[in-house]
């Protein structure tokens, strides 16, 4: 009896063994800030966003000037005045006001917009050349380390950046 009990704890501890193996995750991680500034095509795509947000800001800066000059005018001549003309300049101002607020409002969620549209398809490389990497090297799980925040800790053994660029060719 004592013998069957060996032979029964004996397999009882294998099949927990060989179920944690079973179970063990392979983890990594990955820079893909560090990825994609190394591919072709990231420095034209900032180079043409930062362009996009040079634009809206000289057009905010010409909105700004020209708020400014009929807000001088309108005093400098206010007087002399008929009501109606007064009236008519004043709407031009509230009108103008109001473009510049709405431009100012929406230029963030325009430069997002842009900034996805020109990013996303080389984030879509980069997330393939992650699959392809996880798949070949059996991970079951790869992080994004240039986030930071979320995390705490990882091996450097364990960095597949290199490994993602090698699969995009900009290593």
């Amino acid at each position: 009896m004592k013998k069957f009990l060996y032979v029964l704890a004996a397999f009882v501890l294998t099949a927990f063994t060989q179920n944690a193996r079973a179970q063990t995750l392979k983890l990594g991680h990955v820079n893909i800030t560090k990825v994609l500034e190394g591919m072709t095509g990231y420095q034209a795509a900032e180079k043409k966003l930062q362009d996009f947000a040079t634009q809206l800001q000289e057009t905010l800066l010409s909105m700004q000037k020209e708020y400014e000059k009929k807000v001088q005018e309108y005093y400098d001549s206010e007087k002399d005045m008929l009501p109606a003309i007064k009236e008519v300049k004043a709407k031009e101002i509230t009108d103008l006001e109001t473009r510049i607020a709405k431009l100012q409002g929406s230029s963030d969620d325009q430069l997002q917009q842009k900034q996805v549209e020109l990013l996303k398809p080389l984030e879509e490389q980069v997330m393939s050349a992650i699959k392809t990497v996880a798949a070949e090297k059996g991970f079951n799980y790869i992080f994004d380390s240039s986030l930071g925040s979320n995390l705490l800790y990882y091996p450097p053994t364990d960095d597949v950046t290199d490994m993602v660029k090698t699969k995009l060719g900009t290593q």
